[in-house]
């Protein structure tokens, strides 16, 4: 729907514009929580990597399921969870940044729980939230791992790779900028 970007953006405010989606474009309704979600992540909760070239993003099935694919295989590796994963991809037409959600596989859990008026033990499969912010203009990547923190540089590779087709990434995160102490 080629009216909705104009007609969402008129709107003020994260919450309002997630209702307004609920209400008149629920099938954007789903986009419009995760964005709500990722725009009240307090700022200490990012990692920024603000060093990398300005290249579009590549957002095929294909690439999605790359990413997907490589963070299943590092934390199967490192952690023995991740075994599945999923990645969801939401573009935020205003700040022309793009949103990749993953939802790997967490530990298995089981908990006792009643149905009906019988005690029962159920087996479950959490996921656990990674969210990648990229942004092309300014050749950031802005990574919400909550309890991953010490993933935060593979996985920041493994989204180059994945997603903006780069072999190598230097190590380290670099923030280049400036302070106005004044």
């Amino acid at each position: 729907d080629e009216t909705c970007p104009e007609e969402i953006s008129t709107i003020d405010g994260y919450h309002a514009k997630e209702m307004w989606a609920f209400i008149n474009k629920p099938e954007y309704w789903k986009g419009a929580s995760a964005l709500l979600h990722a725009g009240t992540v307090a700022g200490r909760y990012w990692k920024k990597r603000n060093d990398l070239p300005n290249v579009p993003p590549h957002l095929d099935e294909k690439d999605m399921e790359q990413l997907a694919q490589g963070i299943s295989h590092y934390f199967n590796k490192t952690e023995g969870r991740g075994r599945n994963s999923k990645v969801e991809p939401y573009r935020k037409i205003e700040t022309g940044k793009e949103y990749f959600f993953a939802y790997p596989e967490d530990y298995g859990q089981s908990g006792v729980e009643w149905e009906r008026n019988n005690l029962t033990t159920r087996s479950r499969q959490p996921a656990f939230e990674i969210i990648f912010v990229y942004c092309e203009a300014e050749g950031s990547l802005d990574i919400y791992a909550p309890r991953n923190t010490k993933a935060v540089p593979e996985l920041q590779k493994i989204f180059a790779k994945a997603i903006l087709k780069l072999d190598t990434l230097p190590d380290g995160t670099i923030d280049k900028r400036v302070y106005n102490l004044d």
